[in-house]
This record gives C-alpha cells, structure tokens and sequence, in this order.
C-alpha cells in the first residue's frame, strides 16, 4: 500500500479563491474574448482599461490594491509614470525595403532589451510588438533599475 504523504509531496495545496473576490466575477468572459464569433473585430476593452469600461472594474480595483500591497511594488508601478518623452516622429522618411527595415528595428530592439519582437503590416503604417521577459530574481529583491 503507497504512503499517503507520499503521494502528494512536491505538490501544492489546491488553490481556493477567496469568496468576496469570486462575488466580483459578475459576467463570463468569453463574450468580451470574442468566443464563438466569426467575424474579426478590434478587441474589447478588458481588465487593465478603466475599471467603468467594462463589467471587471470591481475586480480590477480589488487585484489592484492586492498586487501593491507586494514589496517593492510601488516603486515598480510609479516608474511607469517617469518615462522619458517620446521621440517625435522623424520628418524625413527613410527609403528602405520592408525587409531592411524589419532587420534594423529587430536588431535594435534585441539590443535594447527586448527579448522578442513581431512588425506586421496592417491598415495602419504598422505595429511593432516588443516582449520582454520578466527578470523573476530582481522582482524578488524590489531591484527595478
């Protein structure tokens, strides 16, 4: 017969979200996600937009409040906020291939910390998305600069 304890070592206890927090879930999210919809649409406002845009709001205040109670998480989310001005946009255009382009903003993009980067020609000029991996052991030491 298997030992009981043993059978669950190494595992976590099963979460349990607490009920006040599970009152707050008001509305399912696969209507905001889009699913079973077969036409494209933009996306819909969801969790990090202003709590009044969409029926999380409650939620999001709550989650909110709860991540900065985290150490070193109020400096993290003020450092949001002293970013420096953005760059204006060039007044004079480069001619280059699409190809030359996307190789010089990838280069540059992985030499100034991004990890990964997606450019995808849409009906605006274009989008560049940049992801950057979390730095798990400077989050745990409140170290964000």
């Amino acid at each position: 017969m298997e030992n009981q304890q043993s059978s669950t070592r190494g595992r976590q206890a099963s979460y349990t979200p607490n009920p006040e927090t599970l009152a707050l879930l008001k509305a399912s999210g696969n209507p905001i996600n889009g699913l079973g919809e077969t036409i494209p649409r933009k996306a819909s406002p969801f969790f990090w937009h202003p709590p009044d845009q969409h029926p999380y709001g409650e939620l999001q205040n709550v989650a909110r409040q709860s991540s900065r109670r985290c150490p070193g998480a109020a400096p993290a989310f003020m450092a949001a906020y002293s970013h420096p001005d953005l760059i204006p946009i060039a007044s004079e255009q480069i001619e280059a291939t699409a190809e030359k382009h996307t190789a010089e903003t990838t280069d540059f993009a992985l030499a100034h910390e991004a990890d990964v980067i997606g450019i995808a020609p849409i009906d605006e000029p274009w989008v560049i998305v940049l992801a950057l991996a979390h730095n798990y052991e400077r989050l745990k030491t409140g170290s964000f600069r």
